[in-house]
């Protein structure tokens, strides 16, 4: 009966340590997304922002401006991608994650792009790790 409770004593002590390493891990990863559809985008690399989307169901939507009027627009993200890599590369650009929120297999993250757009992106786990499945935009 002692070594159970012992057991059961360490494991309840450790648990919070172990649960802050998790979410530190699982914050890096997704650090680590943004980051490969951030400099993808900048430096027009399909293979970052490949592996950045979970290609078959991610969109981008948002807010374009044509003729004054502000017009919401939904696009698969293969075809959003095609365009970006036809762009120059970009090398001045500049990106900041400003929050993170993780909620089991899911999560959240608000970047700002280039400080003229914020960026609000959804992620799930895959097997494959974290993958965008939506980006949402809006000018700054």
């Amino acid at each position: 009966m002692r070594p159970i409770l012992i057991s059961i004593l360490l494991v309840s002590v450790s648990y919070p340590v172990l649960s802050q390493n998790f979410l530190i891990d699982e914050t890096q990863e997704i650090k680590s997304t943004i980051n490969n559809y951030f400099n993808g985008v900048k430096n027009s690399d399909e293979a970052l922002l490949n592996k950045a989307f979970e290609l078959d169901k991610a969109h981008m939507k948002g807010f374009l401006v044509e003729a004054n009027e502000e017009k919401l627009t939904s696009t698969p993200i293969k075809d959003v991608i095609e365009r970006w890599v036809s762009r120059e590369k970009r090398p001045d650009m500049k990106g900041e994650i400003l929050s993170i929120q993780i909620y089991g297999l899911a999560a959240t993250v608000t970047f700002d792009f280039n400080n003229q757009y914020l960026d609000f992106f959804h992620l799930a786990k895959t097997k494959n790790g974290w993958k965008i499945v939506n980006k949402f935009y809006i000018y700054k």
